[in-house]
C-alpha cells in the first residue's frame, strides 16, 4: 500500500471491492497513512490532498463474475468499465483493489485507464512485495 501512496500526485486513492473488504481495507489504509511522509515532489504539488483524499466503488458482482463467467466476456468487461468510469469522473490518480481476485481483471482495467493520469498496480507488484 506504501508503494501505491509513493505513486500518488494528487492524493486522490480509489477503492474497489465489496462491502466486507471496503469495511476492513479502509481502517487499513487509514492506518497506514498516519505513518506514511510525503515524498518532496508531493510537498511541493499545490493541489496535493493531504490527508489522501478517498473514492470507495461498491462492486459487489464482480465475486461472481470470477465464479460463472469468463475473464474475457464481453459482458464482464463491459460491467468493469461502466465500474471503473466512476474514478474517471472523480479524477482518481491511483486505484486499489480490495480483492485479490480482481486481478484476473488486470488486463482489462488497465486499458481502460490512461497509464500517465491514473495507476493501476498490477500484480507483478504485489509479487516483488513478498519476494
Amino acid at each position: 500500500m506504501k508503494e501505491c501512496f509513493a505513486y500518488s500526485h494528487v492524493g486522490k486513492i480509489g477503492v474497489v471491492g465489496d462491502y466486507a473488504d471496503i469495511e476492513v481495507g479502509q481502517q487499513f489504509l487509514k492506518t497506514l497513512e498516519k505513518t506514511y511522509t510525503l515524498s518532496e515532489t508531493q510537498k511541493v504539488i499545490r493541489k496535493f490532498h493531504a490527508p489522501f483524499d478517498y473514492r470507495v466503488k461498491e462492486v459487489p458482482l464482480r465475486k461472481y463474475f470470477l465464479t460463472q463467467l469468463s475473464f474475457s466476456d464481453m459482458m464482464v468487461n463491459k460491467v468493469i468499465k461502466f465500474d471503473l468510469r466512476y474514478f474517471k469522473d472523480a479524477l482518481v490518480d491511483t486505484v486499489i483493489p480490495f480483492n485479490y481476485g480482481y486481478f484476473n481483471y488486470q488486463n482489462t482495467i488497465s486499458k481502460f485507464f490512461n497509464f500517465k493520469k491514473i495507476r493501476f498496480h498490477k500484480l507483478e507488484k504485489i509479487e516483488a512485495l513478498f519476494q
